[in-house]
C-alpha cells in the first residue's frame, strides 16, 4: 500500500477515535494504489482497547503526469516521481509534477532534487528527494 494511501487512513481513524495510541493499516483487495483500495484498521485506544474497522477508498484515477524534468535524464526522473507520489494523499489528483536536480549532477546512482507537486485543488507539495547506492 503506498504510503500517503496509508497515512490517510491512519489520519481518518484517528480522527474518528480521541485517545488513539497506535493505528494498523492493512490492504485486503489485490492491489491498494493512488486509483483506490479497500482493507482492515485496527485501532488501539489509550486504555489498550482496540476496534478493528474496515475501509475503502477511491483515488486519483489518472496516471501520474509525466513531470518536467531539469537536468536529469528522463527515466530518472520518472522514478524519482514515482516515488515522490506514493507518499502523497490518493484523495489529492495531481496536476504537474516539476523536478529540478540540485546536484552537480542527477544519475540513477546518485543525485539530488527539488520536487514540486501541483494539485487540482490549487495546493502544492513541495520537498527535497536524495538518492545514493546503499552499502554493501
Amino acid at each position: 500500500m503506498p504510503e500517503g494511501a496509508c497515512q490517510e487512513q491512519i489520519d481518518r481513524a484517528a480522527a474518528r477515535h480521541p485517545g488513539v495510541t497506535n493505528v494498523d493499516v492493512a490492504c485486503t483487495v489485490r492491489v491498494c494504489d493512488r486509483k483506490g483500495g479497500a482493507g482492515t484498521v485496527v485501532v488501539t485506544l489509550a486504555n489498550g482497547a482496540t476496534v478493528e474497522e474496515t475501509f475503502a477508498y477511491t483515488g486519483d484515477p489518472a496516471p501520474i503526469p509525466v513531470p518536467a524534468c531539469t537536468g536529469m535524464a528522463l527515466d530518472v526522473c520518472r522514478s524519482l516521481a514515482t516515488s515522490t507520489v506514493d507518499g502523497l494523499p490518493p484523495s489529492k489528483a495531481i496536476r504537474a509534477i516539476s523536478i529540478a536536480c540540485t546536484a552537480s549532477s542527477c544519475t540513477q546512482d546518485r543525485g539530488e532534487a527539488d520536487v514540486r507537486v501541483q494539485f487540482s485543488d490549487g495546493s502544492e507539495f513541495q520537498g527535497s528527494r536524495g538518492w545514493e547506492p546503499a552499502s554493501p
